[in-house]
C-alpha cells in the first residue's frame, strides 16, 4: 500500500466541511465514464467504452468505469487504458471526501498508430439551506464561498531516444454549475482547466484558463531522470483549493452538478497521462503494462519529485478548507438574473452591509454534511 503521502488525490467539496445539520441534500447522482480509441492513418480502427451511473446501472459505490486497448508490435507495446471511480463521499471525516478518481494514459510505439483516453467523472446534488441552522427566515438571500481541491498531475514522454514530442497532448478541465428553480438554467460558478501541448524540441507549452493559472503549477522538465525514456515534461499539481461563489436563498432547493474530465491524446512514439485520485502505484502499473519497466523507473522519479517540498510561484490554497456563508441584508434573491453570479463591483457592496458566517469544523460529507 502507498503512503498516504504519495497518493494523489482530487476532491470536489461544493460546500465543504460543514456543521452535521445546517443544510440538508435532499438526491445526491453521479456517473463514470472511461473510453479510449485507437487510430491508424486517422481513421479510428478500434476502441473500449465503459459507462456507470448510480441507481441506474448500480446501486451501489464506488463506481468504477474501465477501457483499455493494447497492442503488440515489433517495435513495443502500445496502447491506451482510462479508470474512472466514484466513491461515496458521505463516510468522510475531513475536508478531502476523496470521491472522484481520474486516468488516461496513452502510448505508442507503433510507427502508424495514435491513441486517445477519456475519463470523466460527474456528481449532482440537490442542496437546502435551512432556516434553523442559518438563523435566518426562509427567503433571506445568501452568498456562498467555497472551494474545489485538486491534486495531480499531467505528463508527456517520447518512447526511448525520441525527443519529438509534438502532437502529443494531455488535459485536465473541471466546472461546477448551479441550477435554480424547477425552469432554471445551469449557471456556470467555476471552470478551469490546464493543457500540456509537446512541442518538437523535447519541450512543451501549458495553457490554463480559468481559476488556476501558471504560476499555481509546477513545470518540469524531468528527461534525466529518466533516460529509460525520451523527452520527459511533467506539471505537478500540488493541493490547489480553488476558490468560487454562488448564490442561494434560505430554504431554497438548488442543484449544483460538478464534473472533471482528464485526456490525454499521442501520435506515434509519445505517451501521455493524465492522473487526479490515482496513487503512484497505479500510474506505475498503467505504465509499465504498455512500455514494461520504465513505467516503473517514471513512478520513481515523480515519488521523488513529490517529496521534495517543491512550491509553485504562488500556491492557491484554503487557509480552513471552510465554506463561508454571507447573509445578504436586505437584498433579495431576483431569478433570472443572468448568470446567477454577482459582478465584484456589487457583490463588494452587498457584502459591506452582509453578516459572514463561517462555517466551523464537524462536518462529514465534504460536499454538503448532513443527507436526509
Amino acid at each position: 500500500m502507498i503512503p498516504r503521502r504519495f497518493a494523489l488525490l482530487v476532491v470536489v467539496a461544493v460546500l465543504i466541511y460543514c456543521p452535521s445539520a445546517w443544510a440538508v441534500v435532499e438526491s445526491i447522482g453521479a456517473t463514470a465514464t472511461a473510453e479510449v480509441e485507437e487510430e491508424v492513418g486517422g481513421t479510428v480502427v478500434n476502441s473500449d467504452f465503459a459507462f456507470e451511473e448510480l441507481d441506474s446501472t448500480t446501486g451501489n459505490l464506488p463506481l468504477i468505469a474501465d477501457a483499455q486497448l493494447r497492442k503488440a508490435g515489433e517495435a513495443g507495446d502500445s496502447g491506451a487504458a482510462a479508470t474512472t471511480t466514484f466513491s461515496d463521499p458521505r463516510p468522510a471525516t475531513t475536508p478531502d471526501p476523496q470521491e472522484f478518481g481520474i486516468a488516461a494514459v496513452a502510448f505508442s510505439q507503433a510507427d502508424d498508430t495514435s491513441y486517445t483516453g477519456l475519463s470523466v467523472a460527474t456528481e449532482s446534488r440537490a442542496v437546502t439551506f435551512l432556516a434553523e441552522e442559518i438563523g435566518e427566515s426562509d427567503g433571506t438571500a445568501l452568498q456562498a464561498r467555497s472551494y474545489f481541491f485538486v491534486d495531480g498531475l499531467i505528463v508527456l514522454w517520447g518512447k526511448p531516444g525520441q525527443d519529438d514530442l509534438s502532437g502529443a497532448l494531455a488535459e485536465l478541465s473541471l466546472k461546477v454549475e448551479q441550477t435554480r428553480g424547477e425552469a432554471g438554467e445551469p449557471a456556470k460558478v467555476l471552470g478551469a482547466s490546464l493543457s500540456l501541448d509537446g512541442r518538437t524540441d523535447s519541450g512543451a507549452v501549458l495553457t490554463t484558463e480559468g481559476g488556476i493559472t501558471p504560476a499555481n503549477v509546477i513545470v518540469l522538465p524531468i528527461s534525466d531522470l529518466v533516460p529509460e525514456l525520451g523527452a520527459v515534461q511533467l506539471v505537478l499539481i500540488p493541493t490547489l483549493a480553488i476558490p468560487y461563489e454562488y448564490p442561494a436563498e434560505v430554504g431554497e432547493q438548488f442543484k449544483l452538478d460538478a464534473r472533471i474530465e482528464g485526456y490525454v491524446s499521442t501520435p506515434p512514439g509519445t505517451g501521455a497521462a493524465v492522473l487526479v485520485g490515482v496513487s503512484l502505484a497505479d500510474l506505475s502499473e498503467l505504465i509499465e503494462e504498455l512500455v514494461g519497466e520504465p513505467g516503473s523507473k517514471l513512478a520513481n522519479a515523480l515519488d521523488v519529485i513529490l517529496n521534495s517540498g517543491l512550491l509553485p510561484a504562488k500556491p492557491l490554497q484554503s487557509d480552513t478548507g471552510e465554506t463561508e456563508i454571507t447573509v445578504l441584508r436586505g437584498i433579495p434573491f431576483l431569478p433570472g438574473n443572468g448568470c446567477g453570479m454577482l459582478g465584484i463591483e456589487s457583490l463588494a457592496l452587498l457584502l459591506a452591509g452582509g453578516l459572514t458566517l463561517r462555517l466551523a469544523r464537524g462536518g462529514r460529507y465534504g460536499w454538503m454534511a448532513a443527507m436526509r
